[in-house]
């Protein structure tokens, strides 16, 4: 009965490890920005007279200095996260509005009449670079044009051609920086320095308007539409071999454990 016992063992032992592996795995986290804002190359950081309220991040390119770009910043505590210890990856999620009507420069947005546009000719198609901001920086004080991050690597791009809906961009190797550093202080900034003017066919620059955490825009305060960082961890799947693998040992296990009917009772 010893060598039963052992086979037994032996089964369990090895799905039991496999098990292990996948309980193990750390659960996705979801992180709130705590400050954000945009800064008007022309008229400074637009958060600045109301508290850090900018009503939106607002991102475009101008030809004759009138360009915007935006900063979000995140809890350094993230970096607690023990999903960065191993492999995962980390995604910037913005919900964007319809801006236009704000006034100013937002008399267009991604989605509209574009005959020309570079990207997808007949519809107002944006990209927006993400770079790590390399100084520090106040939603409530003052911003210089010259503090944000234009160029840079690691870098990510955020493509969008529609409003209303939440947009995603890959940024694991942006956080895998603030890993290496031990800090994520200064949070992001977004650019579209790098790229052409968009200009809609009404003439109006197609600006992306993005929910900021205290934003007072009409479909921002629904709630829940501030930026997030999520931070997944690469679960590696078990392969199916593995679990045909332990199904065959649970059957010969079964097998081993079946009485031989050929023996006599009596003896």
């Amino acid at each position: 009965m010893n060598h039963r016992r052992n086979k037994f063992k032996i089964a369990v032992g090895v799905i039991g490890a496999g098990l292990t592996t996948v309980q193990g795995v750390t659960n996705a986290a979801t992180y709130s920005a705590i400050e954000d804002t945009y800064v008007y190359e022309f008229l400074g950081n637009q958060g600045a007279a109301s508290g850090g309220d900018s009503s939106g991040i607002l991102v475009w390119n101008h030809e004759s200095n009138h360009g915007a770009k935006g900063l979000i910043k995140f809890d350094t505590n993230l970096l607690g996260d023990p999903a960065l210890s191993g492999d995962y990856t980390a995604t910037l999620n913005l919900y964007s509005f319809d801006g236009t009507g704000s006034g100013g420069f937002v008399g267009a947005a991604p989605g509209d009449a574009d005959a020309d546009n570079p990207y997808t000719p007949g519809v107002a198609t944006v990209k927006t670079d993400i770079f790590l901001q390399t100084t520090d920086w106040d939603e409530a004080g003052v911003i210089a044009w010259s503090d944000i991050a234009e160029t840079g690597a690691p870098s990510a791009t955020l493509t969008q051609n529609s409003t209303d809906a939440w947009f995603s961009v890959d940024v694991t190797s942006l956080v895998a920086q603030w890993v290496l550093l031990g800090s994520s202080d200064f949070g992001f900034a977004l650019s579209q320095e790098a790229f052409p003017v968009i200009r809609a066919d009404n003439g109006s620059v197609a600006v992306p308007s993005f929910c900021d955490s205290e934003s007072t825009n009409a479909v921002c305060v629904a709630g829940g539409l501030a930026p997030t960082l999520s931070i997944t961890p690469n679960v590696v799947p078990i392969p199916a071999a593995v679990w045909l693998f332990g199904s065959a040992l649970f059957g010969l296990l079964g097998v081993a454990r079946r009485p031989d009917s050929s023996l006599s009772l009596s003896a």
